[in-house]
């Protein structure tokens, strides 16, 4: 499975461009639990990585967290040490809804 059979394109390739440059890792989210994520690698590796804290704390609204279909920039990780989330790459489309209760905030359920 190459990246691109998973909806890689040039626009994507250009933002990861200064990620890369630190030896982090293209993937795309394809579950979300309540303490980790799984993801796609080329090749169409699965790994299990954790959200970091600096893009956790950034967030605004949780519609800023990386959701399933979003592309992340991975720092891979080892036995000891987990695979972490990075950064995320800008979305071009998002399947939302209105967040359940009396919040008017988006609840991002893919892209």
């Amino acid at each position: 499975m190459t990246l691109k059979q998973l909806g890689w394109t040039p626009e994507l390739e250009t933002a990861f461009a200064t990620h890369r440059a630190q030896g982090w890792v293209p993937a795309r989210l394809i579950r979300e639990t309540p303490i980790n994520f799984s993801a796609l690698l080329k090749g169409g590796e699965e790994i299990d990585c954790i959200l970091c804290g600096r893009l956790w704390n950034a967030a605004v609204t949780d519609s800023d967290l990386p959701a399933v279909g979003d592309w992340v920039a991975v720092e891979p990780g080892n036995e000891d040490q987990p695979h972490v989330i990075r950064a995320q790459l800008p979305r071009r489309t998002v399947f939302s809804r209105k967040m359940p209760g009396n919040s008017s905030q988006a609840q991002v359920i893919g892209q």
